[in-house]
Protein backbone atom coordinates (compact mmCIF):
# COMPACT_ATOMS: atom_id res chain seq x y z
CA UNK A 1 0.00 0.00 0.00
CA UNK A 2 2.80 2.88 0.69
CA UNK A 3 4.22 2.16 -2.76
CA UNK A 4 0.86 2.76 -4.39
CA UNK A 5 0.85 6.27 -1.90
CA UNK A 6 3.91 7.04 -3.47
CA UNK A 7 3.13 6.69 -6.73
CA UNK A 8 -0.19 9.02 -6.04
CA UNK A 9 1.74 11.49 -4.21
CA UNK A 10 4.47 11.92 -7.10
CA UNK A 11 2.05 11.60 -10.28
CA UNK A 12 0.02 14.35 -8.11
CA UNK A 13 4.07 16.48 -7.78
CA UNK A 14 4.83 15.73 -11.32
CA UNK A 15 0.94 17.21 -12.29
CA UNK A 16 1.52 20.33 -10.02
CA UNK A 17 5.02 21.06 -11.62
CA UNK A 18 3.71 21.12 -14.74
CA UNK A 19 0.98 23.41 -13.76
CA UNK A 20 3.36 25.54 -12.68
CA UNK A 21 5.53 25.70 -15.84
CA UNK A 22 2.56 26.55 -17.80
CA UNK A 23 1.28 29.02 -15.29
CA UNK A 24 4.60 30.88 -14.95
CA UNK A 25 7.05 29.95 -17.21
CA UNK A 26 9.79 26.92 -17.79
CA UNK A 27 13.30 27.03 -16.09
CA UNK A 28 15.22 26.23 -19.44
CA UNK A 29 18.24 24.83 -19.14
CA UNK A 30 20.89 23.95 -22.17
CA UNK A 31 21.83 19.88 -22.33
CA UNK A 32 23.51 19.42 -25.41
CA UNK A 33 25.02 21.97 -27.87
CA UNK A 34 25.25 20.15 -31.85
CA UNK A 35 26.13 23.37 -33.39
CA UNK A 36 26.37 27.23 -32.45
CA UNK A 37 22.61 27.49 -33.08
CA UNK A 38 20.88 23.89 -32.68
CA UNK A 39 20.72 22.43 -29.46
CA UNK A 40 18.72 20.45 -26.73
CA UNK A 41 17.20 22.44 -23.95
CA UNK A 42 15.22 20.76 -20.80
CA UNK A 43 12.80 22.31 -18.07
CA UNK A 44 14.67 21.39 -14.67
CA UNK A 45 10.80 21.79 -12.90
CA UNK A 46 9.15 19.21 -15.46
CA UNK A 47 11.33 17.47 -16.96
CA UNK A 48 10.28 18.26 -20.44
CA UNK A 49 13.05 18.26 -24.03
CA UNK A 50 12.76 20.58 -26.39
CA UNK A 51 15.27 21.59 -29.92
CA UNK A 52 16.18 25.11 -30.25
CA UNK A 53 17.20 26.10 -33.19
CA UNK A 54 18.21 30.01 -33.56
CA UNK A 55 18.63 30.47 -37.24
CA UNK A 56 14.69 29.67 -37.71
CA UNK A 57 13.68 30.88 -34.25
CA UNK A 58 11.89 27.64 -33.05
CA UNK A 59 11.72 25.70 -30.26
CA UNK A 60 9.66 21.89 -30.93
CA UNK A 61 9.14 19.24 -28.67
CA UNK A 62 12.59 16.59 -28.78
CA UNK A 63 11.14 13.56 -30.28
CA UNK A 64 12.23 10.49 -31.92
CA UNK A 65 12.59 11.99 -34.85
CA UNK A 66 15.43 14.89 -33.69
CA UNK A 67 16.59 12.09 -31.46
CA UNK A 68 17.55 10.37 -34.57
CA UNK A 69 18.75 13.19 -36.31
CA UNK A 70 21.04 14.31 -33.38
CA UNK A 71 21.57 11.43 -31.27
CA UNK A 72 24.12 10.03 -33.38
CA UNK A 73 26.63 13.34 -34.29
CA UNK A 74 27.23 12.84 -30.71
CA UNK A 75 29.76 11.50 -29.55
CA UNK A 76 30.94 10.35 -33.32
CA UNK A 77 34.53 12.48 -34.04
CA UNK A 78 34.59 14.15 -37.54
CA UNK A 79 36.52 12.11 -40.24
CA UNK A 80 40.15 13.82 -40.61
CA UNK A 81 40.64 14.90 -43.64
CA UNK A 82 42.51 12.81 -46.15
CA UNK A 83 44.81 13.43 -49.63
CA UNK A 84 43.59 12.18 -52.95
CA UNK A 85 47.23 11.65 -53.14
CA UNK A 86 48.05 8.21 -50.79
CA UNK A 87 51.53 8.31 -51.95
CA UNK A 88 54.48 8.68 -49.40
CA UNK A 89 56.92 10.07 -52.38
CA UNK A 90 57.00 13.96 -51.58
CA UNK A 91 55.33 16.22 -54.23
CA UNK A 92 57.60 17.25 -57.13
CA UNK A 93 57.47 20.68 -59.03
CA UNK A 94 56.79 20.63 -62.60
CA UNK A 95 59.81 20.60 -64.98
CA UNK A 96 59.91 23.38 -67.38
CA UNK A 97 60.42 23.29 -71.24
Amino acid sequence: MRSLERLVRLRFMNYLKRIKCRIVGHNYRVVQRFSGSVRRVKCDCCDADWGMNDNTRSLIDWDNELEEMHGRTVGIKEPKFTHANKSTEPMQAPKTP
